[in-house]
């Protein structure tokens, strides 16, 4: 079973495939365009850089800027995937088993800066491993 935080961030990676696919309604106003070389990616919102710190981080934390950026962090095979949604699941789980689940506990040690699928892809990509 996964922790909190990694069902989480598999929800708004199903919510946001469920857009793509159009079996959801857009109503956070999320937009997708297809890379040349990344493949197909959400845009973010952005974020003024004025703005006061306690609105940057609602904003940063908001599901509308959270959910794409895991969406995007994800390998190009599964951002492309035209499965159907328990196909597309599968996929998920089965990519998800491949990176650590190491949630916060005191005097538990983790290599990655979070628990975040995002922090754990970049820790896996720094040590040479993804």
């Amino acid at each position: 079973m996964y922790s909190l935080e990694r069902r989480r961030e598999r929800y708004a990676i199903l919510y946001i495939y469920k857009i793509l696919t159009g079996k959801s309604i857009n109503n956070l106003n999320i937009r997708f365009s297809i890379h040349q070389r990344r493949g197909r990616l959400c845009h973010i919102e952005r974020i003024y850089p004025r703005a006061n710190a306690r609105i940057k981080t609602l904003k940063e934390n908001a599901f509308s800027v959270r959910a794409p950026l895991i969406f995007n962090a994800l390998p190009r095979y599964l951002r492309e995937s035209t499965e159907h949604l328990d196909g597309f699941k599968n996929q998920l789980d089965k990519f998800l088993r491949t990176i650590p689940d190491q949630p916060k506990l005191p005097h538990y040690h983790i290599s990655a800066a979070s628990n975040s699928i995002i922090d754990q892809l970049a820790q896996r990509r720094a040590d040479g491993l993804y």
